[in-house]
């Protein structure tokens, strides 16, 4: 398994992760439920940056300026990555 950009949300979320695939095949046999689904044990979190906890199904708002910092410029048209200043 592997983390990237400090993500891994997929991992922290997968009940097989989390319990086990023989624990989550046998809840799905007894039960026809997925185990640990909807349930704050597997889908909550923490969000930094309001400090907050969020059970399942709930999202936090994300300021724009998270999303899109200051100077930011969305171009639907560019196909090729931006230059910067000193590319050659």
């Amino acid at each position: 398994m592997m983390q990237s950009s400090g993500c891994s949300i997929c991992m922290k979320v997968c009940p097989v992760q989390r319990y086990g695939l023989p624990a989550v095949l046998e809840n799905y046999e007894k039960t026809g439920r997925i185990l640990g689904k909807d349930t704050d044990d597997l889908e909550g979190y923490d969000w930094p940056l309001d400090g907050r906890h969020y059970g399942p199904g709930v999202t936090p708002h994300i300021p724009d300026t998270v999303v899109r910092p200051p100077g930011y410029h969305f171009d639907a048209a560019r196909t090729e990555p931006p230059t910067t200043k000193g590319d050659a």
